[in-house]
């Protein structure tokens, strides 16, 4: 298994080691409560890629489904308890899971069609 991103950030204790955990979707927030910290005035950080890899993305959501969903949560179920993320919903008419596949969910084996 690869590592989350709490390994990166924790002791042999599995305590957190740092004082402050940025995320990226508040990184002009985060960088600003940062420079309060070190006692340096707020800078404003200019997205240097924003214009050269504009392109049209659907939701990050419409890009999983239903299993690789399943898997990123078995992953990463660590990050996403500590971070409290969710995915976030995805009109079931995106999902195209075949027959007899196998999906880890809450770390349990089951089989789609859950009915069957």
């Amino acid at each position: 298994m690869g590592w989350d991103q709490l390994y990166y950030l924790t002791d042999k204790n599995e305590k957190i080691a740092v004082d402050f955990v940025g995320r990226f979707e508040n990184f002009q927030t985060d960088f600003g409560i940062i420079c309060d910290r070190i006692g340096i005035d707020q800078q404003k950080i200019k997205p240097l890629n924003r214009i050269m890899n504009r392109s049209n993305h659907k939701h990050y959501s419409e890009y999983y489904t239903q299993e690789t969903r399943a898997i990123v949560q078995h992953l990463y179920q660590r990050d996403i308890d500590c971070f409290n993320y969710k995915f976030e919903r995805t009109p079931l008419a995106y999902f195209k899971i075949k027959q007899g596949t196998k999906l880890w969910l809450n770390k349990s084996l089951i089989k789609y069609p859950f009915f069957a």
